[in-house]
């Protein structure tokens, strides 16, 4: 019985290997520096009105300090900041 399980577990952790190889392969990593235009991706929605006819991102934002690797502080022309992470 014992000789099953670490059959199993050894199986089960090739199979999360070979899954993440895969998912490795088709994801890029993506640099961004100050300065940079991004848009902000907007999860508010409206009663009444499908989600699929509103906007999913919100105008874009010029990245105006870089905190961490995927932490930074944005700002748009009306004068809003906001910190997001990417």
């Amino acid at each position: 019985m014992e000789s099953l399980h670490e059959f199993q577990r050894k199986r089960i952790k090739m199979a999360l290997e070979e899954r993440k190889t895969r998912y490795d392969c088709r994801t890029t990593d993506q640099h961004f520096k100050e300065g940079d235009q991004v848009w902000m991706q907007n999860p508010k929605r409206w009663r009444g009105l499908s989600p699929k006819l509103q906007q999913n991102w919100d105008r874009p934002y010029a990245i105006v300090k870089k905190l961490d690797h995927v932490l930074f502080t944005v700002h748009h022309h009306a004068g809003a900041t906001h910190h997001i992470s990417m």
